[in-house]
């Protein structure tokens, strides 16, 4: 009956993770060239640390996932599934960068240090941090379906990443950040089509992969106008446009 064409599956786990050996080692302090949002200037700063911290947290994360499978008997040789996760992170370990420490120093006190004459910074610490959270949501679809002729079997095949919903929190009195779509975030869709056809020792194959567009910029550019600005005209354009690519495989 159809009850036994659907399986259905879920899963909850806690996960706690301390910080490794090298995300707690010394940090490195040298000079940098740094480009100041602020200033419109490119400089050097005397002394930036990045590399690890010894004053780090373990992460801890809660993961929900759910999905179904589908096999109905009246399609034999089709298989249909869906899954949904949703992953909380909470003190994940994070690398950040400078510009944005640089213009967030009320948010990471400590780690910016600005000449008062000329407002240069003179010191920046950019080693890992413990964010305050961060938010996962995505669904992964993927469908098979092989059936027999009498020239040959072929097996046709999709495989979709659908992420709605990348948010981070990076301190508890900063925003909540949407990360999909940016450069430093996941895409919206990428996936896989393709067709395979099978005939005794010979083998015919096609894949397409698929890759959504996304913004040329980072997510916390969005308040910034003069930074999308500038990196968008290096690019040419503020988005590189979706991408997909085609693979044909012989064997004999």
């Amino acid at each position: 009956g159809p009850a036994q064409d659907v399986v259905l599956r879920a899963s909850y786990s806690y996960g706690f993770k301390p910080p490794s050996v090298g995300q707690i080692a010394p940090s490195l302090s040298y000079d940098a060239y740094f480009y100041d949002e602020d200033l419109g200037q490119l400089y050097q700063i005397p002394t930036v640390v990045r590399g690890g911290n010894p004053d780090l947290s373990p992460e801890d994360s809660d993961s929900i996932s759910a999905g179904l499978i589908l096999t109905p008997a009246a399609l034999p040789g089709l298989r249909l599934s869906v899954d949904y996760t949703h992953i909380k992170k909470n003190g994940e370990i994070a690398s950040l960068w400078d510009g944005l420490i640089a213009d967030n120093a009320d948010l990471f006190p400590g780690r910016v240090e600005r000449d008062p004459d000329t407002g240069r910074v003179t010191f920046l610490d950019s080693s890992l941090v413990n964010i305050d959270y961060s938010v996962v949501e995505a669904y992964d679809i993927q469908a098979d379906y092989r059936f027999q002729t009498r020239r040959g079997t072929f097996n046709l095949y999709a495989l979709a990443t659908h992420n709605t919903r990348f948010e981070r929190k990076l301190t508890a009195s900063s925003s909540l950040d949407e990360y999909v779509g940016f450069l430093d975030g996941p895409l919206d869709w990428s996936g896989n089509l393709g067709l395979t056809w099978r005939q005794g020792p010979w083998m015919l194959g096609w894949n397409m992969q698929y890759y959504n567009d996304y913004f040329v910029y980072n997510a916390s550019d969005s308040d910034s106008p003069a930074q999308i600005e500038s990196v968008s005209r290096t690019q040419g354009s503020p988005k590189i446009p979706s991408q997909h690519y085609h693979d044909i495989s012989f064997r004999y």
